[in-house]
């Protein structure tokens, strides 16, 4: 006996297609972790009687191009959606950094289908958003003296005035401390 791939009883029903649901996403660089996932979907068109599998190329692109294993990971560019499912997804991570760095690119695309078409829907463009650059805006605008009423999980609403000190643009601690 043998064991093949070619037995997997793919869809056979005509007229059935693939798509990625997007031709543009925008994701945030910015995961607490690499165990935070983005997902690239993927839909079925038409009625299938059998799974259908789809394998995708991903390639840096534009201006600032995202590189595979430097700035995102994938966990892998083959899925098979079950008979009866009509959508799916390849599961990727951003690989954050601390550094603000302009928004970087890639291109999803299908190359192969088993048991079904490619639909009309077959690239999309991946934007890793950096929002590192928003940290000065936001880090900066916290310090200075706050006052109004203040909920307290011991004393409930206490009026009153409070100060934050942030650390200046050149400090080790700028954008990361605050007193």
């Amino acid at each position: 006996t043998s064991c093949s791939d070619d037995d997997n009883n793919f869809n056979t029903n005509n007229d059935v297609t693939v798509d990625l649901t997007q031709a543009e996403l925008r994701i945030s660089e910015d995961q607490v972790s690499t165990t935070s996932y983005s997902y690239i979907p993927v839909v079925v068109n038409g009625e299938a009687n059998g799974p259908i599998e789809v394998t995708i190329e991903v390639t840096p692109c534009g201006e600032n191009p995202a590189e595979v294993d430097k700035n995102m990971v994938f966990t892998s560019y083959t899925y098979t959606i079950p008979a009866g499912e009509t959508t799916g997804s390849f599961q990727f991570y951003p690989k954050s950094n601390s550094e603000e760095n302009p928004n970087r690119t890639f291109e999803v695309k299908i190359v192969d289908v088993k048991g079904a078409s490619v639909g009309a829907v077959s690239n999309c463009v991946v934007t890793l958003v950096d929002n590192e650059g928003l940290i000065p805006t936001y880090y900066e605008g916290l310090a200075g003296v706050w006052g109004g009423t203040f909920e307290s999980t011991s004393y409930g609403p206490t009026p009153g005035q409070f100060e934050i000190v942030t650390s200046e643009k050149g400090e080790e601690g700028y954008g990361k401390e605050l007193t």
